[in-house]
């Protein structure tokens, strides 16, 4: 069985990729940020999902690749109507290696 991580699963778009890949079988690997998980990760963990708090401003994102993935679908954005160049970069492109 393939291995996904959803960065951002606590988003509305992440939610939904996380939720809609446990219906279909795949064991999912939901990141998130926030200090606790939000009801839409606990539900999909109670499913099977597995939850994992990673900041992916960290270098190297902490806790990210510890586990066996097959696949990552990055969901997560840095998003703001103004900022460092590299702070976009850090997260929105560089955080999945």
């Amino acid at each position: 069985m393939k291995s996904i991580l959803v960065t951002g699963a606590s988003g509305f778009i992440g939610g939904a990729i996380a939720r809609t890949l446990v219906d279909q079988g795949y064991r999912v690997i939901a990141q998130y940020r926030r200090e606790q998980p939000p009801e839409n990760l606990l539900s999909i963990e109670r499913r099977g999902a597995d939850l994992i708090r990673a900041d992916l401003s960290s270098e190297p994102p902490d806790m990210l690749f510890s586990t066996d993935i097959d696949v990552i679908i990055h969901a997560a954005a840095y998003v703001k109507m103004t900022g460092q160049f590299t702070d976009f970069q850090k997260i929105n492109s560089l955080a999945t290696g």
